[in-house]
């Protein structure tokens, strides 16, 4: 199975709304890439999924700007497949974890209630 027909599968396997969640926050570009060489059909669902609300569809939009842009540059395989892996990894980790996991942790101790 290609890297591409992996990360169709994954992505059909994952509820809409945790995909548009976990798709959100990667770079238009990195998606863009991991969507070159998608069949038109898969691509189009995918653009269309993320087009759902009027926030996604702003980035649907930057996605397919994207991918205008990367088709005037000669992108190597070995870049296209380094993104796709990421993406795999990326929906793969949220698929069996089932949770987003997230960098941002508050510091301990900074709130001291007045008493």
């Amino acid at each position: 199975m290609s890297l591409n027909d992996k990360l169709v599968k994954l992505l059909s396997s994952i509820h809409k709304v945790n995909l548009q969640n976990l798709l959100m926050p990667v770079p238009d570009r990195e998606i863009a890439l991991s969507m070159i060489y998608m069949r038109d059909v898969d691509r189009n669902n995918l653009l269309t999924l993320l087009s759902g609300n009027k926030l996604s569809g702003k980035k649907s939009k930057r996605i397919v700007d994207e991918l205008k842009l990367i088709s005037r540059v000669n992108i190597k395989y070995d870049l296209y497949c380094i993104s796709i892996k990421r993406i795999i990894n990326l929906l793969n980790n949220i698929k069996n974890d089932g949770s987003i996991k997230s960098y941002l942790r508050p510091k301990r101790g900074r709130f001291k209630p007045d008493h």
